[in-house]
């Protein structure tokens, strides 16, 4: 970095993770959110990178659990929850 910032050109270091996410320029520019986890707890994420005027982007929540949304999505398919229970019983889903 000295030499390169000597010879004025251009630059900046490259950070790994620990400095990256220890940095008050990224905590400030708010390139990390907490969400509180179900499993691990208070997380530190990473949002949405792109800043939206009209509509901005949000953290809502951990990612879903394996199989959490099955009966909403097979019910928007048609299918009923005795047709579902069905499925689970015989091992489909």
């Amino acid at each position: 970095m000295p030499a390169l910032e000597a010879a004025d050109i251009f630059c900046a270091p490259v950070l790994n993770y620990e400095d990256v996410t220890g940095s008050e320029q990224a905590r400030v520019n708010g390139y990390f959110a907490t969400l509180d986890h179900p499993r691990m707890g208070k997380t530190r994420v990473v949002p949405c990178p792109i800043s939206f005027s009209e509509t901005p982007a949000a953290v809502e929540g951990p990612e879903p659990a394996l199989g959490q949304h099955t009966e909403e999505v097979l019910g928007q398919f048609g299918y009923a929850a005795g047709e579902i229970e069905a499925m689970r019983t015989e091992g489909i889903v």
